[in-house]
This record gives structure tokens, C-alpha cells and sequence, in this order.
């Protein structure tokens, strides 16, 4: 921050006073018995040393008063995708550091402007930084099968882009990233696609799920009873095609929990290869799935969800990709870290909650990074209804002290010590974390880093 003259006129009266009573102090020492010097000194040598003293607790003063002005808006950095050199870019990277995870949201799935930012980081985070993988909010099952077929050519780089929700996957602004992926699949520099989401309301899931399971426990002699296997598999089959309308009767649910409880126990006796460790995370994440979709209480089916997300991620970041770094993909509300730093309110019953991003980061500590998207206005969209709506801000929010930048973009690394110095950041301050209103929370303890858009675009929908 650049020092003017404004900087020296608005020393406080208790600064002011400061500085005459040492002022006052100095000129009434005695130099020779206060401190040790020659005896050769002279008169001037003294008063020269006393004004010099002066001076130093000037400038001591004028530097405090100073840096107490700081404002948030001097802790937000221009982002710039135009180079990679960038300020922001470069802060964004300093605050990324060795972290093995970067977690990356958006307020809502109709933010077409996250997506488009989001593909921008993940482009700089895979040249810049070595990133590997990117984890989509989207099937565990469905996207580790696809994608392996699609590294061996088997099927092209859109069934991988079909296998992700349809949010996402129906929109002109995800496009890039798929065609970012099919230009490096044959390099030695591949971003490889994956999911962690334990639902299986994806293409691959249903065309192929009950059979690819019933091929797992058969070649394995998991069930031996062909009544209780055919049974499973038609419960199964009932729910993948139905999910949450699949509405089963309360001994079919203690018949399949039971039977996949057996099936999993199994599992876990085989020799182990890759093929059996997914299958076995798969077998845990199902029993999930399930649990969510034929829970009678929405929140506890969203933190059964969310639960097994972590789960299925840390299996990933652990089993699969255990030398590679990975970028995810998924929403504020999926990323953060300590959701009972956030208030209470009639949308978000946060003393509650299980996140995603907590459960990692109770494993990965400081080797995850989050960063939360927000917005100041702009619109979002609707997949369901195609109606766009419009974004406000408060005065008091996060978001207005941002705008004072007047940037179109910006990154705040909410780890930085000395802006969590500033009054604003001591007690709960409003933030449009989740979804587009806003909430009052500790939000530098929920996201390590923010990623602000001036104005947001809205998702298009292309089919």
C-alpha cells in the first residue's frame, strides 16, 4: 500500500499523544548517565542522536497508522487468465502451496460463469502446478468405468462429458474442458476425469450396472443361494432404474441391506487387485446410496451423501490416483470445511451438517485446499424451469468490500493472517457462500480461499 499525505494527517489524538510524551521524554535525558557513550561526544553529536531517535518514532507511528487503515479490498488480487504470470494467478498458486487437493465450488449448479472460470483454473492448475485429475460431483461407479474405456479408446471422450449431471453436462460453457481433455488423452500429459458420488443416475449406471454387478458376485461365488441372489438383483435393478421413487417395502430394505452386507463382507476375504478394491468401495458406497434415497428425513439423507463422498474421494486420492494431485469439482455447500461456523438459518441447519469437505479435511488437513466461488450481481439459471434470476449483494456482505477493487475477477486468500487481523473478519460477517443469499459465518473457517466474479453469467442449456 502506497504512503501519501493523506497517511500523515489522520494520526489519531491518542497517536499524537504518543509522540509528544516521548518527544517530551528525550529532550529531558540525560545521555551521559542513561546511556554508555565516549566522553569525547559532543554537544551536537548528542542532540543529533536525540533528533535522529525522534524521527525513528515518527516513522514507527506513521507506519502503524498506516498499516491499521488497510481495508479487505487490499487483500483481493486481479485475476487475469491472459497470462500466467498474473498477480493473482501467482498469489492463488502461493496459497494453493504443496496441497495435494484443490477443491473448487460454485453457489449454485446454474453459475455459467463459475463453470467458465473453474475450467480456466483447472487448465492453469494442470500446466502451472501439475495437477492431474479432475473429481467430479458425479458417479463413482458411472465415471472410474467410463473413463477407463476411454483411455483405452473403447469409447469417445462425450460418453465420459454423459456421465456427469446433467447440470453440468448440457451446458455450452462445459464444452471447453471436454475438448481440453480429448486434445492431451494421447499425451504423456493427460487430465484424467473421474467422479465420487455414490448416486447412479448416470447413462453408464443404467445401461450397465445390474448386469456389471452380477458379473462381479458370480465370478467371485459371493451368493451361492440362486433365490437370494435373483432376489438382490431384482431389488437392485428397482432402485438404480427408480432411485428416490424407488419406495421398496420394509422387508425387501432389510432383505438387500442384508444381502450386500454379505456381499461386501465377502469382498473383503478376496485376494486383493484393483478390480476387487473398487468393487469393494463400490459395495460401501452403494449401501450409502441406497440409505439416501430411502431415507425419510432429507438431511439425513444429504449427510449420508456427503458421508460417503468423502469416502469415495479419499479412496481415490489414496487407491487410485495416489501419485497424482486432483482438482474437484462440486459445490460450495459440497467443499466446505466446518459447516457449524455457519449461522443457523431456515435454509441451512449448518449445527447439523456432514460436508463433504469437512470429512477430507479431517484426513488431508493442510493438504486440501477449498476455494468457494461468489458473486457480487450478475443472473444464474435454472436447469429445470430454463428461468434465469437475478443476483443481489448487501452493503454489509463479503461481496461489496471485494467490489471496491471494481475488478471483474479476484482471488482472497482467506488463510492470510493479516487480513484475518482486520475488524471486519473478528466476529460473523455475511457471505453468499451457499446458494445466492446471504449467511452470516466464520466463512475464513468454512473456505480457505475465494474466487469472486464482479458479474455472473447464467448457464446456457444446449440439449
Amino acid at each position: 500500500m502506497q504512503t501519501n499525505a493523506l497517511d500523515y494527517r489522520i494520526l489519531s489524538t491518542g497517536h499524537i499523544m504518543v509522540v509528544v510524551n516521548l518527544i517530551k521524554t528525550i529532550s529531558l535525558l540525560n545521555w551521559e548517565d542513561s546511556l554508555i557513550l565516549p566522553n569525547t561526544y559532543s554537544k551536537n553529536d548528542k542532540m543529533l542522536k536525540k533528533i535522529n531517535l525522534i524521527i525513528l518514532i515518527l516513522i514507527l507511528c506513521i507506519n502503524h497508522t498506516t498499516v491499521a487503515q488497510k481495508e479487505v479490498k487490499d487483500f483481493v488480487h486481479e485475476i487475469d487468465f491472459s497470462s500466467v504470470k498474473n498477480e493473482g494467478l501467482t498469489e492463488l498458486k502461493n496459497a494453493i502451496g504443496d496441497a495435494k487437493l484443490v477443491l473448487l465450488g460454485e453457489q449454485d449448479h446454474g453459475d455459467g460463469g463459475a463453470f467458465v472460470n473453474k475450467i480456466k483454473l483447472i487448465k492453469f492448475l494442470h500446466q502451472e502446478m501439475g495437477f492431474e485429475v479432475v473429481a467430479f460431483e458425479s458417479g463413482f461407479y458411472s465415471l472410474n468405468r467410463v473413463w477407463k474405456k476411454a483411455l483405452n479408446n473403447e469409447v469417445p471422450i462425450d460418453s465420459v462429458k454423459r456421465n456427469i449431471y446433467r447440470v453440468w453436462r448440457t451446458t455450452e460453457q462445459i464444452q471447453p474442458l471436454f475438448d481440453y481433455v480429448e486434445d492431451n488423452l494421447s499425451t504423456d500429459k493427460k487430465l484424467h476425469i473421474t467422479g465420487f458420488d455414490c448416486r447412479h443416475q448416470h447413462k453408464y449406471s443404467i445401461d450397465n450396472y445390474v448386469n456389471d454387478m452380477k458379473d462381479f458376485i458370480a465370478s467371485n461365488n459371493l451368493l451361492d443361494n440362486k433365490l437370494e441372489f435373483d432376489k438382490y438383483l431384482g431389488v437392485l435393478d428397482e432402485f438404480i432404474k427408480k432411485e428416490y421413487n424407488h419406495k421398496p417395502a420394509k422387508d425387501d430394505k432389510s432383505f438387500f441391506y442384508n444381502t450386500l452386507a454379505k456381499i461386501t463382507n465377502q469382498t473383503k476375504k478376496l485376494q486383493q487387485s484393483e478390480n476387487i478394491s473398487f468393487w469393494f468401495q463400490e459395495l460401501k458406497s452403494l449401501k450409502m446410496a441406497v440409505a439416501n434415497a430411502w431415507s425419510e428425513k432429507l438431511s439425513n439423507g444429504i449427510n449420508l451423501r456427503d458421508q460417503q463422498m468423502a469416502e469415495n474421494l479419499i479412496w481415490l486420492l489414496k487407491s487410485k490416483y495416489p501419485e497424482k494431485k486432483v482438482i474437484v469439482w462440486a459445490a460450495n455447500l459440497h467443499i466446505a470445511k466446518n459447516p457449524n461456523q455457519i449461522a443457523k438459518s431456515k435454509y441451512f441447519k449448518s449445527d447439523a451438517m456432514v460436508t463433504m469437505g469437512n470429512e477430507v479435511f479431517k484426513e488431508l488437513k493442510d493438504k486440501m485446499y477449498s476455494i468457494g466461488f461468489t458473486s457480487l450481481n450478475g443472473k444464474y439459471a435454472n436447469i429445470e424451469y430454463h428461468d434465469e434470476y437475478n443476483i443481489k449483494s448487501k452493503k454489509s456482505g463479503l461481496e461489496n468490500r471485494m467490489a471496491k477493487t471494481n475488478y471483474e475477477l479476484g482471488f482472497m486468500n482467506l488463510s492470510n493472517q493479516e487480513l484475518l487481523g482486520l475488524d471486519f473478519f473478528k466476529k460473523p460477517y455475511e457471505l453468499k457462500g451457499i446458494f445466492h443469499r446471504e449467511q452470516k459465518g466464520n466463512w475464513h473457517k468454512v473456505f480457505d480461499g475465494i474466487f469472486y466474479i464482479k458479474e455472473m453469467t447464467p448457464a446456457k442449456y444446449v440439449d
